[in-house]
């Protein structure tokens, strides 16, 4: 009877700790993720095709959202009559999403956001691998100046807010963005970018 009562409270405090949680998942569990369905909800009402049967697709979608990342690198932000700062219903730049070409002008110099999607040299995101990818979320290191893999020489991005990013998230979540932005296509800045994006991929001596 006693271990009836251990087991019991035991399941109580998981379900509370689910709840509380907001139904966040492990890493090898994704299927249980609100997030993921939230952003497979997300991705569907901007018309972004995902495989639902990929559920860090979805998270990755969650993600990528409330990370604000189509404010820098979708030039401009929103469809036209897509504009929810003017009380239009909300429709992201489909034609030029993730390409990069919004300009930063700041103290120490002008800096340019750049594309995200899949290069058309090798169909990797911003032309990373994946583990590229998370290490430069992880130490800020500029993948097309200096030495991504030395966190103490190599030069920093700026504006990108990666210290943010770096401590927020977990590989398993930096690894769903990366899915999300492995299936969307390849885009080009259009008429309206303000600025050239840097080349996709590493520098050539790396």
């Amino acid at each position: 009877m006693a271990s009836q009562v251990r087991i019991g409270t035991s399941s109580a405090l998981a379900l509370a700790a689910a709840l509380l949680s907001g139904g966040i998942a492990r890493a090898d569990d994704l299927s249980r993720d609100t997030r993921a369905k939230i952003g497979f909800e997300v991705a569907a009402s901007q018309h972004i095709t995902l495989d639902p049967n990929v559920p860090s697709q979805g998270l990755g979608s969650y993600l990528v959202t409330i990370s604000n990342c189509n404010d820098c690198h979708t030039q401009p932000n929103f469809a036209p009559g897509g504009d929810p700062t003017q009380h239009q219903p909300k429709q992201v730049n489909l034609a030029n999403y993730l390409a990069g070409g919004r300009l930063f002008p700041t103290p120490t110099g002008n800096f340019c956001s750049r594309n995200l999607t899949p290069a058309t040299s090798n169909g990797l995101p911003a032309g990373l691998t994946r583990e590229q990818f998370i290490t430069v979320i992880r130490t800020g290191c500029d993948p097309l100046e200096g030495n991504i893999h030395d966190a103490r020489t190599c030069d920093l991005l700026q504006v990108m807010p990666w210290s943010n990013f770096n401590t927020t998230y977990k590989n398993f979540e930096l690894s769903a963005i990366y899915d999300y932005l492995s299936v969307l296509p390849h885009t080009e800045i259009g008429d309206a970018e303000q600025c050239t994006p840097d080349p996709q991929g590493l520098a050539n001596n790396q």
